[in-house]
Parts: C-alpha cells; structure tokens; sequence
C-alpha cells in the first residue's frame, strides 16, 4: 500500500514522503496511529501544494533575513549586563539573550535558534557572533556593557 507519511517513521522514511509498505503494516500501525495517509490523487496533490507553500513561505523568510542583514551592516549591537565592580558579569551571556537585543535593535523577529556562539559570554567589552539562516551568515559585533 502507497502511503504519505505524516512525520519522520524509522527504517520507513520521512514526513512528505510517499513510500510502499505492506498493508498490515499500514492498516494496523501507520494509519491508526495517524503516522501516514493514504496516497490517493487527492492527498497527493494537497500534499504537493503544501510543499509549494511552504519552499514559497522559507524563500521569503530568506530574503527578510538578507535584507535584515544589510540594515545590520557596519551596526554594533549593544546588550546590557549585571557586573560587580571588577566588570566581571554574574551570569554568562547566552544567545537568548543577544538575539533579543538584536530584535529590539531592529524591530524585527530575531530567535536564539538564528545567532551562533561559540562560547558563553562571560565578560564586558567587544565580541562576535554570527547570525545564520541557511547558507546566509553574518558575524555580528555584540558590545556588553555594565548595567
């Protein structure tokens, strides 16, 4: 029996794909279990449409992000921080929390999941990190000052 999986099944495949499996297998586990649907013209078909919409929705989403990254262009984002009176910070800076200075800085919708680091950062002054989307990356200076 042909069938569309609904999401990622092991040794079977992944979700959006149309694979053959015996029909036991499909009746009693897959379907039941709302792992797949079947594969008639009609689900197929939505199913390609919602592929298009979604490679549509991720071109879009790269074009923002490329456009956000020419606005940021030659920009220091400055975040600030809760230091004792060495300049030594209490609590290490995470992506979490640059990125949400980044969103504020730009008025857009920035996600921990879009900034790279390669450690923490755990002192004040200058350091970078990169913004990435796909193959699109940008070292972004991030300036830490005292609270």
């Amino acid at each position: 029996m042909k069938v569309i999986l609904l999401r990622d099944v092991a040794k079977i495949g992944k979700k959006g794909s149309v694979v053959e499996v015996p029909d036991g297998f499909a009746q009693n586990k897959l379907l039941p279990n709302k792992m797949a649907k079947p594969a008639t013209a009609e689900n197929l078909k939505q199913t390609a449409q919602t592929e298009v919409k979604k490679h549509e929705s991720e071109l879009h989403e790269a074009q923002q992000f490329k456009a956000m990254l020419a606005v940021l262009e030659g920009e220091t984002v400055t975040v600030q921080a809760e230091t004792n009176e060495q300049g030594h910070m209490f609590q290490a800076l995470k992506a979490e929390a640059v990125a949400t200075a980044l969103s504020t800085t730009l008025g857009e919708k920035i996600t921990a999941s879009h900034v790279t680091m390669l450690a923490p950062i755990k002192s004040v002054g200058e350091h970078l990190v990169t913004l990435s989307w796909g193959k699109n990356k940008k070292d972004i200076p991030v300036h830490v000052v005292k609270k």
